[in-house]
């Protein structure tokens, strides 16, 4: 899943992270016992409270504050984000359209309410919102980012690369967009195009995990073996979870002759995310290997989970199966 961009109101001056948030927790507490009437410290408080990872006191804290101050469209946007945070989707958009009724002019509440609509694959919708947000702040990239990637939902890919251009135009260092350009440029054959815009992306987000990982399956693409691993390592030094990392990983092992290795990622990839392909993966690589009462055992895995969309995989491992088995 791509990143979409939340925009969030925030009533204090600008904090930057961790240490500097927790002692304006201190700060804002303080304002809030001293001050409980004061719509504002509840506010910021709250704000303080969501960039620490605390989503039930942040929500309380702006609940808090639409008492004090309930026409404040802001304060309705601020907890839907909250809401957001806490996956109660319906709960945000509700609040993202008060903020609406409020003030429809409210740039952040049209551009979040689209990013629930795009993340529930209601296209149209998420194009609507983030087409009126545009309309009042047209030199955002992190909007038209957001409305790139609904008209890639929409299955519009010119104008997504229209917007994911315009994105950059106006922020060059914004690595998402990148990302998603070369997301588009691989799928359509033109990998150097590719590895470009996902060179940018890491350049300007070195921590960006899935960009090493998509810029990986590129050079694996060209046959580029040792940039492809070192890519994937990369992603999974960032990101040790990235259970998709590992089985790409996995993946090339296998295919530069490196069968051990590559079970062994397979294995972690499973640990981290058993879904059913991984076990098909692991189980060709275990039957490679010889190994195959156990390379047996993960294709009746995968051919018990596996969805309908697996459906030419899922034949080929029954027929791996009784031939492992010594059926006819």
């Amino acid at each position: 899943m791509l990143p979409l961009f939340i925009i969030v109101v925030f009533g204090a001056a600008s904090y930057s992270r961790n240490l500097v948030w927790r002692e304006g927790l201190s700060l804002w507490e303080d304002v809030a016992v001293k001050s409980p009437e004061k719509a504002r410290a509840h506010n910021n408080l709250a704000n303080v409270y969501g960039e620490l990872g605390l989503k039930d006191r942040a929500v309380e804290g702006y609940k808090k504050a639409l008492g004090k101050y309930p026409e404040f469209a802001g304060f309705h946007v601020n907890l839907g984000n909250a809401y957001k945070a806490q996956g109660r989707t319906e709960e945000a958009a509700a609040e993202y359209e008060k903020a609406l009724e409020l003030e429809p002019d409210n740039v952040m509440a049209h551009n979040n309410l689209g990013t629930l609509y795009r993340e529930a694959a209601m296209f149209d919708e998420a194009v609507r919102e983030f087409q009126e947000a545009l309309g009042l702040a047209p030199d955002n990239p992190g909007i038209h980012y957001n409305l790139g990637y609904a008209y890639e939902g929409k299955g519009l890919i010119d104008e997504a690369v229209t917007e994911y251009e315009r994105a950059v135009e106006i922020s060059p260092g914004m690595a998402e967009p990148h990302n998603s350009l070369g997301n588009i440029y691989s799928r359509h054959g033109r990998t150097d195009a590719a590895v470009s815009e996902y060179l940018l992306a890491v350049k300007y987000k070195p921590g960006y995990a899935e960009a090493y990982n998509n810029l990986a399956n590129v050079y694996k693409e060209k046959g580029l073996a040792v940039e492809a691993r070192a890519a994937y390592r990369k992603a999974i030094e960032i990101r040790p979870e990235f259970a998709e990392a590992r089985h790409n990983l996995a993946s090339l092992y296998v295919r530069m002759g490196r069968v051990e290795e590559g079970i062994a990622e397979y294995r972690r990839a499973i640990e981290l995310k058993p879904v059913a392909v991984f076990h098909y993966s692991l189980a060709r690589a275990l039957e490679a290997a010889g190994s195959g009462d156990e390379a047996a055992a993960h294709y009746s895995e995968f051919i018990e989970a596996s969805p309908e969309a697996y459906r030419p995989q899922v034949e080929e491992a029954k027929k791996r199966l009784e031939l492992l088995s010594g059926k006819p």
